[in-house]
């Protein structure tokens, strides 16, 4: 069996056609003389096209016909002329036989054998973009200092946000995968379609099977063929969906500033100074002093961002707290004056001054004055001075002595601690510390009031008859030069009383001893991920689903209405593009294996009377 098929250049050449050489009927064949011994030929009618994989689908594409078997004579030589495929009679006819149908119909049909695959897959998707969002993306934030967040990726001090984009981008990965089963079902059949309609060489069929397995050279190749440059384009689109992903991930994740609820931990516990008059001086009084004087210096009413008169110590809460307000109470002071005049005026030589007598003690004022005090009486959160200036105006309710040179008032000034809650919707309420004061027998406010006014009481002075210099500088009353006459003459008021008042208190929160460690929940300022930017992941399973209904459009073209479409597989081409003669050989079993050539492959046909023709390439 020399010559027993089409020469290697013809196989190579030959070309899918609607039009082959039909069979003759089986009654107007003549008479075969057969010689001696020899069996009349035998007709064989395949059943299935495969046994192994049988198609017993009501769309199969094969129209399965019988064949006349031509006898094998000894010593004979069996020679075939193939016309190209172009030209010969339509036997490709009885493979794509179909009855003519709606492109609705098809349209049916290739949903419901790939809708499943792409929606699994886009459901996959958007189930991981989901979950992120809801799952992960809140836990990854920083935490501020002296802070606690459990269950908290901080991405400054980790690798969240790599994990994250991992993360998002093998779930995306997966998905893609999924629905590419789908959706390179469509391109199986696109690819079936053309080679149906418009014919193919076996090297174009190659080029096709390339590229429904996603090869980018078959793709580029089919891109200059007529009637498959779609084709390419879905496996270029694929593939480009493939490769925007971790573009798309990385666009999605971007570092901003939110509001998260965190556990910040503080010391509860403020020692105070001794209220006591006999511990005036003391070490707590002195370093709460220190602080108030630059503030009083330069005008600074924050206080080191203290929370003004309050007994909440300045630390990480009240810095990154969101609208932090605090809880607990605050302190508040007023002052009541009257008019004094039991003065004498004695003729002495030198400077003018009046003797001002209080009971037993006398208190000795110059003209020089212009706003003294000098204490006369201390209580528990209570002092009473005397008040001189030689100006008019400056103290409420003063008496004027005869000769007009001084203005004098016994004022008495009250301190106490408000209880005060914050009733504010959205804002943070911060724990007060707990004030531990000493030498105090009224309860803790009194006591937290007391030991301010004794502080104070130091800081102008102390205790004695001698009158202090005070002046208004920073906004609080006190013992500190004056550098302009505003500061100089200023009026005591309500607002300087309680704004000293706030000061030192202030001043002792900052610098007395803290113990007993608490923790408290509070909404703090972080820096987290913007999740109005998670969106741009959706891309990626949109696009998918863009690529397949544009697939399933174009399959639906390719059809024409033609529902009896299947996947492309090699070996039923192959064996739609034989000869009859080549045909009949390989289902009689005279033909087993011979080798053949195209595209410089080297390949055997293997055929038998029940199996499927398959083509083996050796590159």
């Amino acid at each position: 069996m020399a010559n027993l098929g089409p020469s290697p250049d013809t196989f190579s050449t030959m070309a899918l056609s609607p039009k082959r050489r039909a069979s003759p009927p089986l009654e107007s064949d003549p008479a075969i003389n057969l010689p001696p011994g020899a069996e009349e030929p035998r007709i064989y009618r395949e059943k299935y096209p495969s046994p192994l994989k049988p198609d017993r689908s009501k769309y199969s594409l094969l129209r399965h016909e019988t064949h006349l078997i031509e006898p094998f004579m000894p010593g004979s030589r069996i020679t075939s002329s193939p016309t190209p495929m172009s030209s010969q009679p339509s036997l490709i006819q009885h493979y794509f036989e179909h009855p003519d149908t709606s492109q609705r119909t098809v349209l049916w049909v290739l949903i419901r054998k790939t809708s499943l695959w792409v929606l699994a897959g886009v459901m996959m998707m958007i189930l991981g973009i989901g979950l992120s969002h809801a799952l992960i993306l809140p836990h990854i934030h920083t935490c501020p200092v002296s802070a606690t967040c459990p269950e908290t990726y901080d991405p400054n001090t980790g690798n969240s946000l790599q994990l994250l984009q991992s993360f998002i981008s093998y779930w995306l990965k997966a998905g893609v995968t999924i629905s590419s089963i789908g959706i390179l079902k469509l391109s199986a059949y696109q690819a079936w379609f053309i080679l149906m309609h418009h014919g193919n060489t076996v090297k174009n069929l190659d080029l096709n099977l390339g590229a429904i397995r996603g090869s980018v050279t078959d793709a580029c190749y089919l891109l200059f063929k007529k009637n498959n440059r779609l084709l390419s384009a879905f496996v270029f689109a694929l593939l480009g969906i493939g490769a925007a992903i971790s573009l798309v991930t990385g666009l999605s994740i971007d570092k901003d500033t939110e509001i998260k609820l965190v556990t910040f931990q503080f010391n509860s516990t403020s020692e105070f100074p001794n209220s006591k008059l006999a511990t005036l001086n003391n070490d707590g009084q002195l370093k709460a002093i220190q602080k108030v004087i630059p503030w009083a210096l330069d005008g600074d009413k924050s206080h080191g961002r203290a929370f003004r008169g309050t007994l909440v110590v300045p630390d990480a809460r009240t810095l990154q707290a969101s609208n932090a307000l605090p809880g607990g109470p605050t302190i508040t002071g007023h002052f009541e004056c009257e008019g004094w005049d039991n003065y004498t005026t004695p003729d002495t030589t030198g400077k003018k001054e009046w003797h001002i007598w209080i009971r037993s003690m006398r208190y000795i004022a110059t003209a020089d004055m212009s706003l003294s005090t000098s204490m006369w009486r201390v209580d528990t959160a209570m002092t009473a001075y005397l008040w001189v200036s030689n100006t008019t105006g400056l103290i409420p309710n003063a008496t004027l002595t005869d000769d007009g040179g001084m203005n004098i008032a016994l004022c008495t000034h009250y301190l106490e601690m408000l209880p005060q809650e914050p009733e504010k919707p959205g804002f943070d309420y911060l724990i007060s510390n707990e004030p531990s004061t000493s030498g105090c027998d009224s309860d803790k406010t009194t006591c937290v009031a007391d030991s301010v006014n004794n502080a104070i009481l130091n800081w102008w002075g102390g205790t004695g008859t001698a009158f202090w210099h005070i002046t208004c500088r920073g906004g609080v009353l006190g013992p500190v030069p004056s550098t302009t006459d505003a500061e100089r003459y200023c009026p005591l008021t309500q607002e300087l009383w309680q704004e000293t008042a706030i000061a030192m208190l202030d001043g002792i929160m900052q610098t007395a001893p803290k113990s007993r460690g608490t923790r408290q929940d509070l909404h703090a300022l972080v820096e987290g991920l913007d999740r109005s930017r998670w969106w741009l992941n959706a891309i990626i399973p949109a696009a998918t689903m863009v690529v397949y209904l544009i697939g399933l459009w174009y399959t639906c073209i390719l059809s024409k209405g033609d529902r009896t479409f299947k996947e492309l597989t090699l070996w039923e081409v192959v064996r739609a593009a034989q000869t009859d003669h080549v045909h009949d050989l390989i289902l009689s079993g005279q033909l087993k294996k011979r080798p053949i050539r195209f595209d410089s492959n080297l390949g055997f046909v293997d055929g038998s009377r029940s199996g499927p023709v398959t083509i083996r390439l050796n590159s």
